[in-house]
């Protein structure tokens, strides 16, 4: 039973809205990730200047495996 898809016809109006909503929607979701990968970052540094995050790097290098990089 294969149904054939229904083309929905929007006018262009409509589209071209649709498509500055997109680009929006496009243009936050890129400044989050910027944002999200600085703060990623500043807790990979928080956590290898943390005494656990140095325990751990100790930890590493003792057992003679290279410091993992992330």
């Amino acid at each position: 039973m294969s149904h054939e898809p229904i083309k929905l016809l929007v006018d262009d109006k409509t589209h071209e809205r649709h498509l500055e909503n997109l680009r929006q929607a496009t243009e936050s979701l890129r400044a989050l990730n910027a944002e999200l990968a600085l703060i990623e970052a500043e807790l990979d540094r928080r956590y290898e200047d943390s005494p656990i995050g140095q325990f751990h790097a100790r930890r590493r290098r003792g057992n003679g495996a290279p410091p993992v990089q992330e």
